[in-house]
This record gives C-alpha cells, structure tokens and sequence, in this order.
C-alpha cells in the first residue's frame, strides 16, 4: 500500500516560530532530513518515501511538500498539517493528464573505457564545444552558442525521447504532448561535514502526457522517475485536465 501526503505548516498556529525553528532546511539534502520527522523509523531504515517542495506562493509565506510513501505520514508538531490518504492511482491507455515532475537529467556516456554519468544538459554543451575544436563556451561564435535555456530544453526534450526512440518517457509508459515545458534548469552544490560536496542538477517539467503502457506508468507514479529521488526529484505529480489537485489519478 502507498499513501499521498500534502504537508504544510499552520501560519496560524500560536506555536508556529517553534515548529519553523525546528524545520526549515537549507539545501534539498536538508529537506530530506527533515521530512524524515513524518516518516519516523529505526537508523538504517531505508528511506521509503518520495518527496516535492513547493516555495511560498500567494498568501502562504512557506513551502510545502507533497509525498508518496510506504507508510502514512505523522506530524511531528501541533503546527505541521499533515493530510494523508491511501494512494492507489488507476490509468488506462489513452489517458491524458496534466503533470508536473522535477528530475535530475543524467544520462551514462562511456569514457575511457568506463560507464559514467553525466547531466544532459553538460554534456550537450561539452559535445557541441568538441564539435567546434574548442575548449570554452565564451570562444563559441554567438551565432553558434545557445542560450542555457535553448541548450537545456533541446537537451531535456532528447532525454525524455523523440517520437519513435526510446527514451525516459517510454520506460515509464508516456509520451508527452506538444505543451511541454522545460523550466528552471539548476545546479546544486550540497555541503556535507567532512565529505566530498553532493553536485546535483535539476529541471522541472509541466504539461500534459498520454499514457501508453498503463502498468509501467502506474509504477513511475508509486515509485519515481531517474535519480536524485533522496533530493526531492522523481515524484511524479498528475491530475485529470478538470481536476484541481495533484495525483488524483483514478481516484
């Protein structure tokens, strides 16, 4: 059984400051510190839950998450709201739904004999550098140099998959309609005590997809898509195009 959490802090509340002091982290590592708190479990437990912050929008002055778990969610302050429902999604082919996912984009290129990882948007700046002879992105003609933004949604688009090839869509059982939107591609440094600093880049997708294999996108919605899911990446957010929240798929 999974469960689907809305969390969010009670503005309201008269203990409000202490439950913020307690909270709010620095970096996205520090957001899954936190949400451990709803998740209690013994050391060594491996994680079992997925998780998307939102930032402030409107009139609520702080974030709030979205969750899909193995176990429900439990507030650990009187000034956290915690709703939390069973999570059973049911799709059929041919359904069309609005989503929203952030990922982390990496793809494994062979180098030197050896299977490594690398963001698509990175890669794709040092392919096209190669392709010109050169060594940095300020010698690239301007008539040749894309912006980041074109160089990351060309980038993220091949990643997701053409029409016709394999990609990340088709593994996990969608296509992806012609209002996609590829937003907010980021770089991330987390500092770790006394450990080499995590670097993670992320990009956020918005649109409306087309489910093609009803059991492996029924999976991606239970249990992410790509890496970086301890960072708050992977979780797969959906609802019907008349519907007005997140993840009601079927429900």
């Amino acid at each position: 059984m999974k469960y689907f959490s809305r969390i969010e802090l009670d503005e309201n509340h008269p203990d409000v400051q202490e439950a913020v002091a307690q909270s709010f982290a620095r970096d996205a590592y520090g957001d899954h510190q936190f949400l451990w708190q709803f998740f209690p479990a013994p050391k060594g437990h491996p994680r079992d839950f997925l998780f998307r912050r939102f930032e402030p929008q409107g009139d609520r002055r702080q974030a709030l998450f979205y969750c899909v778990s193995s176990r429900p969610a439990v507030s650990p302050h009187p000034a956290w709201k915690v709703a939390t429902r069973e999570y059973a999604p049911r799709v059929e082919r041919g359904d069309r739904l609005l989503f929203d996912l952030r990922v982390n984009p990496t793809q494994a290129h062979k180098r030197e004999g050896k299977s490594r990882r690398d963001d698509v948007v990175m890669h794709a700046k040092k392919r096209l550098l190669a392709e010109h002879g050169l060594a940095r992105w300020g010698d690239l003609p301007p008539g040749e140099r894309p912006s980041l933004y074109e160089l990351s949604d060309q980038a993220v688009r091949k990643w997701l998959g053409e029409a016709g090839r394999d990609g990340i869509c088709a593994r996990h059982g969608f296509s992806v309609m012609d209002d996609l939107r590829v937003d907010a591609y980021r770089q991330h440094r987390i500092a770790r005590t006394g450990q080499k600093p995590i670097l993670l880049s992320t990009v956020d997708l918005s649109g409306t997809i087309t489910v093609i294999d009803p059991e492996r996108f029924t999976r991606a919605l239970l249990f992410g898509i790509g890496r970086g899911k301890a960072f708050g990446c992977g979780l797969l957010l959906v609802r019907r195009a008349r519907g007005a929240a997140y993840s009601r798929s079927g429900q």
